[in-house]
């Protein structure tokens, strides 16, 4: 009965825009006609569940099984949206460097040094004044202390030796059939804080890597592939553009595909939610040791993050990104929004006749920065 309650309010509260509410079966799977004829109790409970207006089903006969749908192959949009994570792991030591021989190697390349480890912890507290505790940490690999640093360093190097992340991501985008015609793009504030943590915390190479990225050296592209162990046609689509505008122009549901249209909805709700001032530095004046953070998603998702996601929703690119906490964080979201229903558009249709659907999120393992950490590094 307090099931049954339950669903009919949730039908209630599901009242479409003409007043109609949905249907609310019951199905008693485990129960026959028999069970009701030769127990009272069960027939009443029945009764009762009857007027009020449930309809009892019963039996596994009574569960209907869906064939599942046939396979549909997934496509890469041809435009693809870099994160800040993404970014960082695409300059790193760790993706560009011979590879270990073996996680011994590994382990004897990033060992903590007491001599850098006391100057970091000194320098620390000015870099996290315009990079922030929450970038420093996620892409650095700090937060854990020197040894738990090279901990992280090292795993990502042996992951490297598995996966190259530079390969991973070339061959899936040269995969395409109009791969020629790949971009990467990217947010100005993604941009902003890319370069900011790779001026305080990333490695003379890492920085010279950092600006060709962009195009920013007088070598252009080139100095991207600055002592990397790969060639230059690796990974298509280089330099990386900048979107124009902070927050994408709104966009009309309809022209969004499904998936992407409830990451609109949601990072759209995000970002207006009332906002938290975070303490900074106890010792600063009120304005210098406050930050703005939206109050729901500080823990696992930041602002940049959220609008990098909007970006590639609206957009209808592909959203690349090295950072899984925020991808999760992403979905409990949209679970915690009372998502419009999925309407069909001319896009979903044509997708549903081919058979063919577009990756909205691509997640890759994360690379740090790592160039100042190795123990070869002067």
């Amino acid at each position: 009965m307090q099931t049954g309650k339950g669903l009919l309010a949730a039908a209630r509260l599901s009242a479409g825009e003409d007043g109609t509410t949905p249907n609310v079966i019951l199905r008693l799977s485990r129960l026959s006609q028999r069970d009701l004829d030769s127990d009272l109790r069960i027939s009443n409970t029945v009764t009762q569940l009857q007027k009020l207006g449930i309809s009892i089903e019963l039996g596994l006969q009574a569960i209907n099984l869906d064939p599942p749908s046939p396979p549909r192959s997934f496509r890469l949009p041809r435009k693809i949206n870099l994160d800040l994570s993404i970014l960082i792991a695409l300059v790193s030591d760790i993706t560009h460097a011979p590879i270990p021989s073996s996680r011994d190697d590994a382990e004897a390349r990033f060992q903590p040094q007491t001599d850098r480890s006391w100057k970091r912890q000194l320098e620390r507290s000015r870099e996290k004044e315009e990079v922030g505790a929450e970038d420093e940490g996620t892409y650095s690999g700090a937060g854990g202390g020197p040894i738990e640093h090279c901990r992280e360093l090292v795993a990502q190097g042996c992951q490297e030796m598995e996966h190259s992340l530079l390969e991973e991501i070339g061959n899936r985008i040269r995969s395409e059939p109009d791969s020629t015609e790949c971009e990467l793009w990217t947010t100005r504030d993604a941009k902003k804080r890319f370069f900011s943590i790779v001026d305080k915390i990333g490695g003379e190479v890492e920085k010279r890597r950092a600006r060709g990225l962009f195009g920013e050296e007088p070598l252009g592209v080139e100095a991207f592939w600055w002592e990397s162990r790969f060639p230059f046609s690796t990974l298509p689509g280089l330099p990386v553009k900048v979107f124009a505008t902070d927050l994408p122009p709104t966009q009309a549901a309809q022209d969004l595909s499904s998936i992407n249209g409830q990451i609109s909805y949601s990072c759209r709700n995000m970002l207006q939610q009332p906002k938290r001032m975070d303490v900074k530095n106890s010792n600063a004046t009120h304005k210098q040791r406050t930050v703005v953070a939206p109050v729901r998603f500080a823990g696992k998702l930041s602002a940049h993050t959220i609008v990098s996601l909007l970006w590639g929703a609206e957009t209808g690119m592909v959203t690349l990104t090295s950072n899984k906490a925020s991808v999760k964080a992403l979905l409990r979201e949209m679970r915690g929004f009372g998502l419009p229903l999925a309407k069909a558009s001319p896009s979903q249709s044509r997708d549903e006749e081919e058979q063919v659907l577009y990756f909205a999120v691509w997640v890759t393992a994360p690379r740090s920065l790592a160039e100042g950490m190795r123990t070869d590094s002067c």
